[in-house]
């Protein structure tokens, strides 16, 4: 019996196949103990595309991002980069769909409330302007991503704090106390009172030591009659003047005709029969 045409040798009138005998033999090019196709040496013992194979046996190994899917890859874009829907070690990634084998074609699903790995966002919806368009986050927006739920995304300085805002004084302007993108408050500044329907209102902070835009002195406490008022303006009677480290420093002058909040009296340089030197009265 002749067998060449089956790849075989003839014993006792019986056809035995080589390919898939683990025996790498004349015609082979690989010989993985099977004849399954598709695991990268054929079943006629043949390197399958996409793969490279070695040893004997033959151990066959697919090469992710050489643009052909192999039966162990989920896909395979050409390329190894992550985030294109096939990932750099050709799974398909969250969301996506890949078609094709040479290559495969990913695409996410835009509007379905899943956040694909390409996505900046997904809301549930396709319309334009509402934080979230074409799963790509606006301009001055913000989202959040709950497990399992769509996008909630919202507007920096739209007068309503909404996490993850720090803040929002109704405006994406530095400079006014929260900052322009509402991650934070801004140095020397303090907000409160905003919510969900309401927005920050910030102050210069009074007490931190430092002199900044509507202080005319900030002596590191927020206490009245020390020439630095709790509001951090300088009382009457006082000069106040920065120390080394920007602290104000405040002091009265007594004789100066002004009668400063630790003075009983000031009548000026003629201070003597009722006013003494010491602004105390006689």
């Amino acid at each position: 019996m002749s067998c060449l045409t089956f790849n075989a040798t003839a014993n006792s009138g019986v056809c035995t196949r080589l390919c898939g005998n683990s025996i790498l033999e004349a015609g082979e090019q690989c010989d993985d103990a099977n004849f399954v196709a598709g695991d990268g040496c054929s079943d006629t013992c043949q390197v399958e595309e996409g793969f490279v194979c070695v040893g004997v046996p033959t151990t066959c190994t697919s090469t992710c991002g050489n643009g052909i899917k192999s039966l162990s890859e989920g896909c395979d874009d050409g390329n190894l980069v992550s985030f294109d829907g096939c990932s750099s070690t050709c799974v398909v990634e969250t969301d996506n769909t890949c078609t094709g084998i040479q290559p495969s074609i990913c695409s996410s699903i835009c509007g379905n409330g899943v956040k694909a790995t390409n996505e900046a966002c997904d809301d549930n919806n396709t319309t334009p302007g509402d934080g979230c368009s074409s799963c790509q986050i606006d301009l001055n927006a913000f989202c959040v991503h709950p497990s399992g739920l769509p996008s909630s995304c919202d507007f920096c300085g739209n007068d309503k704090r909404k996490l993850p805002e720090t803040c929002d004084d109704g405006n994406t302007v530095d400079n006014f106390g929260c900052k322009a993108d509402c991650s934070g408050v801004l140095p020397n500044f303090s907000c409160s009172g905003g919510n969900s329907t309401h927005n920050d209102v910030c102050n210069v902070t009074c007490g931190d030591g430092i002199t900044f835009l509507t202080e005319t002195c900030d002596d590191y406490n927020a206490n009245n009659f020390d020439g630095c008022s709790n509001t951090c303006q300088v009382e009457y009677g006082y000069d106040c003047v920065p120390d080394v480290n920007g602290v104000s420093d405040c002091s009265s002058t007594c004789g100066d005709n002004e009668v400063a909040s630790n003075e009983v009296c000031d009548v000026g340089i003629t201070n003597g029969d009722v006013c003494l030197s010491s602004c105390l009265v006689v």
